[in-house]
């Protein structure tokens, strides 16, 4: 079936609580319904934990913006119609990478001067502000994993094999004897809210919002 392109693409960054998983798990459905549309798909891999941080994260998904730009032309796409999207983990940086366009001081350094502004932004379920998140989603996070019989510290991995049927392995940086929410955080932050409180409010899209944000 030849589709003529709608001229728009969209950026998918995946859930992965910041630390596990890859691209390519279970978007497929959505991906075909949109690409039956015209509409191109990325589908980004993007760094995690402890490779690197949230300034990573949020740097990779910007280096997908440029890529797409550069590139836009050959998949018929226009470079003004770009929307970026992500769930979960994937839909906070989504927002972070949107929100933060103009903002010299989380420009990847090796991307120069380009426009990384987008037309748009979906988050499904992503966290705006991480200090909320980590006062109270945070605290449901490791009452699931205990209400399965699995240490918050040695076996989430095995909670989420069991609930989600995902193939994953419990992260060999994550310190034992702590919760699974003080490992996401220690490994994304560096450090607990208490300790470094700027890197939590930097590190959430609340803190970007303003007028030059695209829909949302």
């Amino acid at each position: 079936m030849n589709i003529p392109p709608s001229g728009l693409a969209l950026i998918y960054l995946h859930g992965s609580g910041w630390h596990f998983l890859d691209k390519d798990k279970g978007t497929r459905p959505l991906f075909r319904q949109l690409a039956a549309q015209g509409h191109v798909i990325m589908d980004v891999a993007y760094r995690l934990c402890p490779e690197t941080d949230w300034r990573g994260m949020q740097a990779d998904a910007k280096r997908a913006i440029v890529w797409m730009k550069a590139n836009a032309a050959h998949f018929g796409v226009d470079p003004a119609q770009i929307v970026i999207a992500g769930g979960s983990a994937g839909g906070h940086l989504a927002l972070l990478a949107a929100y933060t366009a103009v903002e010299p001081d989380l420009r990847p350094a090796d991307i120069g001067e380009v426009d990384l502004s987008v037309c748009g932004v979906v988050s499904w379920y992503g966290p705006s502000d991480m200090r909320v998140y980590d006062s109270f989603a945070g605290q449901k996070f490791d009452t699931l994993v205990e209400a399965d019989q699995a240490s918050s510290s040695g076996r989430v991995a095995e909670w989420l094999n069991n609930r989600l049927g995902m193939n994953t392995a419990t992260p060999a940086h994550w310190q034992p004897g702590i919760t699974v929410q003080e490992n996401m955080m220690r490994g994304l932050f560096g450090g607990t809210v208490s300790e470094v409180p700027e890197e939590f409010r930097w590190g959430s899209p609340i803190t970007h919002v303003g007028s030059h944000c695209p829909p949302t």
